[in-house]
C-alpha cells in the first residue's frame, strides 16, 4: 500500500529547483514555517524514489508530519485575553 512522503526542507536549499520538481504543487503553494525557513514537502503519491538531494532531510509520514505543523514554529496559537 502507498503512502504519502513527506519532508521538511530548508527554504533556500540550492536544490530547490529539483525539489520542486518532484513535490506536489508549485513553490507559492507550499506551506513555510512561521519565520519562513523551513518548507514541508510532499511527494506525488505512490513515488517511493530515492532522490539525492533530499536524502540530508527527514522522511514523515501523514500522522508526523501533522504533528510537527501543530508545534508553535509552524502554527500560531492564539491565547486568552
Amino acid at each position: 500500500m502507498a503512502h504519502n512522503r513527506y519532508f521538511i526542507v530548508d527554504a533556500t536549499d540550492p536544490n530547490m529547483d529539483e525539489i520542486m520538481n518532484v513535490a506536489i504543487g508549485e513553490l507559492n503553494t507550499q506551506r513555510l514555517s512561521l519565520d519562513g525557513s523551513l518548507m514541508v514537502i510532499k511527494l506525488h503519491d505512490g513515488d517511493h524514489n530515492t532522490y539525492p538531494f533530499l536524502s540530508a532531510y527527514t522522511e514523515y509520514s501523514h500522522h508526523a508530519i501533522l504533528e510537527v505543523m501543530a508545534t508553535p514554529e509552524w502554527s500560531q496559537i492564539e491565547q486568552d485575553v
